[in-house]
């Protein structure tokens, strides 16, 4: 579990110095289309994802190197005896045995890497944990839904409408709203499934989840469901004539 959040660590480090970068041409691209800039947190999500596949092989090319170390070592302390034993004790170097993990050009000892990783996984699940309780209390709230027509229902505790569902998703509408907002309202929530933004914005919190200890991740993924819904705002707008 410490080799994980030691990968974990090698991802933040990327999302540390990428994440300001994407802020800052946010502000010089303020006047393009808002979908630009979800293509740039995108280009964030893909870098974390690309650490951490590299980290994952590196740590299985460790674990193949220092396995096939161990062999051969096996082997001349065979033939050699003692001296092949006086050997290993140079040579042998395992990770584990380093005593400590590598973070970049940091070293953080073993046993403080621990208490990191204990940490670390009890917020995972403490995230894991909000988003299963949440999902099961909106399922609640939509209990007694009333079907409108196609994907779209009507609810009395709804407060603001939204989408539930990955595979066949659901657009949820407060049966308090002026029957007049219909159309925009709809049309912003059907820009949210044409993207696949019921995707999308999981997968933002599940990295959020991953990485809760990074300011930085914070940071990206409240400016990540801003841009979402601003860009759904821009295509249903699009669609509207001047006076609409």
């Amino acid at each position: 579990m410490s080799r994980i959040f030691s990968d974990v660590l090698q991802m933040s480090i990327v999302a540390a110095w990428m994440i300001p970068i994407v802020m800052v041409f946010r502000l010089l691209l303020k006047r393009a289309p808002k979908w630009v800039n979800l293509v740039l947190w995108g280009l964030v999500g893909n870098m974390i994802g690309n650490s951490a596949g590299n980290a994952f092989r590196a740590d299985t090319l460790q674990s193949g190197t220092n396995f096939s170390n161990n062999i051969s070592q096996t082997a001349l302390d065979g033939s050699m005896g003692a001296a092949g034993s006086g050997m290993g004790g140079v040579f042998g170097i395992t990770g584990s045995g380093m005593g400590a993990f590598g973070i970049g050009v940091w070293r953080i000892p073993e046993r403080l890497l621990s208490i990191f990783t204990i940490l670390w996984l009890a917020g995972v699940i403490l995230f894991t944990g909000y988003a299963v309780y949440s999902y099961v209390r909106v399922r609640r709230q939509v209990a007694e839904a009333m079907w409108l027509r196609e994907n779209l229902w009507i609810c009395d505790e709804v407060k603001s409408p939204f989408i539930l569902g990955l595979h066949k998703p659901k657009i949820y509408l407060s049966s308090s709203m002026d029957e007049a907002q219909y159309p925009y309202v709809i049309a912003h929530e059907q820009a949210h499934l044409k993207r696949g933004d019921q995707w999308w914005k999981p997968l933002g919190f599940l990295i959020l989840a991953i990485h809760w200890f990074n300011p930085f991740v914070w940071a990206a993924y409240i400016l990540f469901c801003s841009d979402l819904e601003l860009a759904c705002d821009e295509s249903a707008v699009k669609k509207l004539n001047p006076q609409e």
